[in-house]
């Protein structure tokens, strides 16, 4: 978990197979989203990660899809912490 993230952090959406999570827009939390998929994609290679910027970027999305049970995972180890229902730090 990246901690920069949790700030920046503005919502989350669970759908069938993954989530969608919310940030701003700033140049700065893009960058760290960006971090987040570039270490995550090494532990968690069966998922697909989609980082989606528009006008007028306000807003920076990462939407994380995959088999079933990417979305309980994603729910559980990631956007719960930056929610703050967990504790930072590695899952279990």
């Amino acid at each position: 978990m990246r901690e920069d993230l949790v700030p920046a952090f503005d919502g989350a959406e669970t759908h069938e197979h993954g989530v969608t999570v919310r940030f701003d827009g700033s140049d700065d939390t893009l960058a760290a989203v960006a971090r987040f998929v570039a270490e995550e994609k090494e532990c968690c290679s069966f998922a697909d990660y989609t980082i989606a910027v528009s006008p007028p970027y306000d807003e920076t999305q990462l939407t994380v899809t995959g088999p079933p049970g990417t979305e309980e995972l994603f729910a559980e180890a990631f956007v719960d912490r930056l929610s703050g229902e967990q504790p930072l730090g590695p899952p279990g």
